[in-house]
This record gives C-alpha cells, sequence and structure tokens, in this order.
C-alpha cells in the first residue's frame, strides 16, 4: 500500500511516528460542555470515595454520571456507545472494578472530545 495510507486509527502506514501525539488515534467528535461538567463533577466528586474505597459509593456516581453524560450525546455518538458499554460492563463487576471501568471510559470520553470553545474547536486536556 502507499506510505501515507493512512491506517485504522489515524496513523500512516509505514511512517515510524504514526502514534505520535499530532496523529489522533481516536475518532474526534465534538463534545458539549455540558457532557464534561458532568463527567468532570463525577470525578470530583467519585475520588474521595476511591481514596477512602467505598467503591459501592464511587460506583453509583460514575454509573449516573455516565448514564447522564450519555443522554446527553447524539444517539449516533461514539462516545455515547462508550459509555453504556461501561454501564453495561460494571454491572456484572464488583464495584472496585465497576469504578475502575467506569472511570476508564469517563477519561476515554474526556481526553478524546473535541469541544467548541469561543467560537472554535479547541482538544480539551484533562488532567486531574
Amino acid at each position: 500500500s502507499p506510505p501515507n495510507k493512512p491506517n485504522h486509527d489515524g496513523g500512516n502506514n509505514g511512517d515510524n511516528n504514526s502514534h505520535n501525539d499530532t496523529n489522533p488515534r481516536h475518532f474526534e467528535e465534538l463534545i458539549d460542555q455540558d457532557v464534561r461538567d458532568v463527567l468532570l463533577a463525577a470525578i470530583k466528586k467519585g475520588q474521595p470515595h476511591r481514596e477512602s474505597k467505598n467503591f459501592a459509593q464511587c460506583r453509583i456516581l460514575y454509573e449516573q454520571a455516565c448514564a447522564s453524560a450519555s443522554a446527553l450525546l447524539p444517539v449516533d455518538s461514539d462516545h455515547r456507545g462508550r459509555l453504556q458499554l461501561a454501564i453495561a460492563r460494571a454491572e456484572s463487576m464488583t464495584a472496585d472494578r465497576s469504578c475502575a471501568i467506569l472511570r476508564y471510559a469517563m477519561d476515554d470520553v474526556l481526553r478524546s472530545g473535541w469541544t467548541l470553545s469561543q467560537g472554535k474547536f479547541r482538544q480539551m486536556d484533562v488532567r486531574e
């Protein structure tokens, strides 16, 4: 195949730097600030529960946030599907594993999404 033909993860075949920060690994889609606010608030509220190993309460917060954020996203959104899949997977796990799965999905959505800010798109840098 041609050396600059994009592969499945957005990189370039034959390019040793196909996984650097300039080439997206995920499909980027617009995420409304309301979705970000729901997820970030849950992460902030859930952190003390995780630190004190109160995983049951953390799980409740994370599940509610994933469900609320999912409801705010378009039906055909990859991020919506990612959040709903995490909720479904978490149902059959222990509370600590559920927290990890849900948190990973929330972080993934926050990391990979684009947001509308001051009239232009910019990628958000999410750090805790």
